[in-house]
């Protein structure tokens, strides 16, 4: 899946998993609208509303990412020095 996710980085599996069921899910939901069985249809709709609400609650919002390059951006025109560290690797 090549799509930025807005999860954090420990629910990112967690989301694509539900992301796929969503997407196999509305298949489901085409096929059993075909034939006429809506008893499915609620069914698989209400599955589809589950994992669509779990992913929401799943989201990081918006007003909480943060744009590192710009704020990097802003500290280096104010004169300061700033280089991104990452946390090193433990070996065995």
């Amino acid at each position: 899946m090549n799509v930025k996710l807005d999860f954090y980085k420990s629910d990112q599996q967690k989301a694509i998993r539900l992301i796929e069921s969503v997407k196999r899910s509305i298949n489901d939901l085409a096929a059993a609208i075909e034939e006429n069985d809506f008893a499915s249809c609620i069914e698989v709709a209400s599955l589809i509303v589950l994992n669509c609400e779990d992913l929401k609650r799943m989201e990081i919002p918006s007003d909480k990412l943060i744009d590192f390059e710009s704020v990097l951006s802003r500290l280096t025109e104010k004169g300061l020095n700033v280089e991104s560290v990452k946390k090193p690797i433990s070996g065995n």
